[in-house]
């Protein structure tokens, strides 16, 4: 259950960045729920795709909320301003959300989802790491007002991005 009183504070062009930071979190999620079958291979990769997702999905709650979120990559810092903006998964948000965002920080420390590092780290099981996150998903979604189960419309553009393809040479 997500409480709606900051939703209703924000006028409707506020919630624009909130749903791109949404669109962004559904695309990492959806490679997460992708490559999750092959999690052993894939370790660091899934790991850093859930991380990712928790981060843009916190973020997308706190822009609905007309919040500029604050604390970089801290995923412990962006939960506890969500909490206090009225974020809650379930009845056991704080042993469920809570415990997988200190967990993913813990094992993210010093970058290390994305690169080598010597540091030992504690980790959360990933099957509890997919179900919460899919449950995040769906709360953040609900609170923005978005079916996660049918196709993203495009909304606003936001960039604009072009992709080349390799030159060919004359002939």
């Amino acid at each position: 259950m997500v409480f709606e009183e900051c939703a209703r504070e924000v006028p409707k062009v506020k919630i624009q960045p909130a749903m791109a930071f949404l669109g962004s979190a559904r695309q990492y999620h959806g490679a997460a729920e992708q490559l999750f079958e092959q999690r052993r291979e894939f370790y660091h990769p899934v790991y850093f795709l859930y991380f990712h997702t928790v981060e843009l999905a916190l973020k997308a709650f706190l822009f609905s909320c007309n919040v500029k979120p604050k604390g970089g990559h801290s995923l412990t810092t962006l939960y506890e301003d969500c909490r206090k903006h009225g974020l809650i998964i379930g009845p056991y948000d704080q042993f469920d959300i809570g415990n997988i965002v200190s967990l993913l920080e813990s094992g993210n420390r010093s970058q290390g989802f994305r690169y080598i590092t010597q540091t030992s780290r504690s980790l959360p099981d990933f099957s509890w790491t997919r179900e919460v996150v899919g449950e995040l998903m769906e709360a953040v979604a609900r609170h923005l007002g978005v079916d996660l189960k049918q196709k993203p419309v495009p909304g606003v553009a936001v960039r604009f991005d072009m992709v080349f393809s390799r030159p060919v040479p004359k002939a």
